[in-house]
């Protein structure tokens, strides 16, 4: 008897309740259709939540297609009231971009204030008076000078394994690292590589870049600067000793205690901490390929010592390598 007292209480609380809530929510749409915001009661769905608390769109500014010749760029410069701290790395890209006809449009471009002064396109402009070419850019005007004095969205810097997920290439987050310390030697010339060419070079030497990666897995021997030496005398060592050579380095027993792997893997333990540094990056590098050279060799060695000329060359080693032509890669995405 008391059980059946209990459960028809609980049907009669429930019903009340159900009751309430769908009372409060009909005052609520009613409220909102004589546009009283300030009586609102909950519950409500939070997409009526978000028109109560923020209203109709915001005022928005107009967007045109324009053309910026090098004499425009310099004049909307010189007038720029505040001029931002250039990113020469950004720059350099921008007008490597633009000299080898890459550079396209997208939806970045440049943003002015209701004043008429550059807000936003600063490094785009600048690359423009550089090189001398002229380029089509969205134009953004704001439409008030609140809206064109808030924060500027800083962004992350897409790294080139973003980037290419987005252009569909499949590569892993390791190889851009690899082929970048592998192209060591072509970038301390004061040379620079955009992502076409980077892409281009991975896919040429994909094989080799994944031979390096999959064979050192160890934690201590995943360094770039250990792999790419590796994938280099990819071109000029045979592939089973260079397997053996990255198995001892991973920690595979092995009888000679004075072999180059061997030294190499305990100075790369003993320096693991503090190899972040570009010297140390640079040593790592040198003292593998001079390891793999002594391997070869069948040479005993006590100390590893770095070899400060390149053991492995590659064709685009060359300073008139044409990377235009090299780098008609197949399309992935196809």
């Amino acid at each position: 008897m008391s059980t059946s007292r209990s459960c028809e209480k609980s049907k009669s609380y429930s019903r009340k309740t159900k009751h309430k809530e769908t009372s409060q929510m009909d005052m609520t749409k009613e409220q909102q259709a004589n546009g009283d915001r300030s009586m609102a009661t909950w519950p409500i769905s939070r997409r009526d939540a978000g028109r109560q608390m923020f209203g109709a769109a915001p005022d928005h500014g107009d967007w045109e297609l324009e053309f910026f010749s090098p004499q425009r760029a310099e004049q909307i410069l010189s007038e720029m009231e505040f001029n931002r701290d250039k990113r020469k790395r950004n720059l350099k890209k921008l007008a490597t971009a633009m000299l080898r006809r890459r550079f396209v449009l997208t939806h970045q471009g440049v943003a002015f204030g209701p004043d008429g002064k550059l807000k936003d396109g600063q490094h785009r402009l600048t690359a423009i008076v550089e090189t001398g070419l002229g380029q089509w850019m969205w134009v953004y005007r704001y439409p008030t000078a609140s809206a064109a004095d808030a924060p500027m969205d800083e962004g992350a810097m897409r790294g080139a394994k973003d980037v290419a997920g987005y252009l569909g290439i499949p590569i892993s987050h390791e190889q851009p690292a690899i082929a970048r310390r592998m192209l060591a030697v072509r970038l301390t010339r004061g040379l620079t590589l955009d992502d076409s060419d980077l892409f281009g070079f991975i896919w040429r030497h994909r094989e080799a870049i994944e031979f390096a990666r999959k064979e050192l897995s160890k934690p201590g021997m995943r360094d770039a600067n250990v792999r790419a030496p590796v994938a280099r005398a990819f071109y000029h060592y045979e592939h089973y000793e260079l397997t053996s050579f990255c198995g001892i380095v991973n920690g595979a027993p092995f009888i000679e205690e004075t072999s180059a792997p061997v030294r190499l893997k305990d100075q790369l333990l003993r320096t693991a901490a503090g190899r972040h540094s570009r010297q140390m990056q640079f040593d790592t590098y040198e003292k593998t390929e001079s390891a793999l050279r002594l391997f070869h060799r069948r040479q005993a060695v006590q100390k590893i010592v770095g070899v400060s000329t390149e053991l492995f060359p590659i064709p685009e080693d060359a300073l008139d390598f044409d990377w235009e032509l090299a780098d008609k890669w197949p399309n992935l995405s196809a």
